[in-house]
């Protein structure tokens, strides 16, 4: 059995080394300033428990090709002259699409703790219809 040459902590280690992450207070006070989008990358099947206000969800599995204004599944959420703040469950993942991003050249930053750290915090969360309405 070969063996494998990182880990995932290895690699989730390494990406927290370039990204920015901030506290879900800090993200309680920029939400809604309308200078900052918030993205979920959650699966959909995820969604039961809700979402940020005002979020624009995109699956991990597409954010390169809905952040490229040149890919066909272009988003038009994603601007490089905004600023975004990037949630998982707990921040594990948005971890690694916040490190994407940023090598993309956007002004991206990690909410540490995910949407989780957000709802113990106080932060509001809305049903994911309303969400996306």
């Amino acid at each position: 059995m070969a063996k494998i040459e990182i880990t995932a902590e290895e690699l989730l280690a390494e990406a927290r080394q370039r990204i920015d992450e901030i506290s879900a207070e800090e993200a309680i006070n920029r939400h809604g300033d309308g200078e900052v989008v918030f993205v979920d990358v959650r699966d959909e099947n995820e969604l039961d428990d809700g979402l940020i206000p005002g979020t624009e969800h995109v699956p991990r599995g597409m954010i390169e090709f809905k952040a490229d204004p040149t890919s066909n599944y272009h988003n038009l959420a994603f601007d490089p002259d905004k600023q975004y703040v990037c949630y998982c469950a707990v921040g594990l993942r948005s971890a690694f699409v916040t490190d994407r991003l940023r090598r993309m050249g956007y002004d991206i930053v990690n909410l540490d703790g995910g949407i989780k750290a957000w709802r113990d915090a106080g932060g509001a969360v809305v049903p994911y219809e309303v969400a996306t309405a």
